[in-house]
């Protein structure tokens, strides 16, 4: 249920794939890292900062680029730069191409432009510039 809640909520369906992402970390279901940073999606799409950051934070997946980009937009959402700093220091050194390919990668994932967009300013407030989207 939870990789299934996680696919629903980044396709925008966030209410109904987080409370099964929920489900399943209240279930200690596993990967817990994996659900976690779902979690600070969850809570980021819904405007609650301090529990991404929290979320983020408590997960395992410090190796992890894409977490790493999460946690980074989710710092420049609160206007922490010195940690979003460090964020961006990891990334430009460990994860060079996806910095790159922020725009590409970011809507890889996420499929409505809104989800993106906010994804994209957290990012802009940390102070990474990123590419306007192509002409459609």
């Amino acid at each position: 249920a939870g990789e299934y809640g996680l696919r629903l909520a980044m396709s925008g369906r966030w209410q109904s794939g987080c409370e099964l992402v929920s489900s399943a970390v209240n279930k200690n279901a596993g990967p817990k890292g994996y659900y976690e940073v779902g979690m600070a999606l969850c809570a980021f799409m819904r405007n609650d900062v301090q529990a991404a950051e929290l979320w983020s934070r408590m997960s395992d997946l410090q190796y992890n680029p894409m977490h790493r980009l999460v946690l980074l937009s989710i710092l420049g959402a609160a206007g922490k730069t010195a940690d979003a700093k460090q964020q961006r220091d990891w990334l430009a050194v460990h994860a060079p191409e996806l910095m790159h390919n922020i725009r590409r990668e970011v809507s890889l994932r996420l499929q409505r432009p809104e989800d993106q967009q906010k994804i994209f300013n957290g990012l802009r407030a940390s102070g990474i510039a990123i590419d306007p989207a192509p002409a459609q």
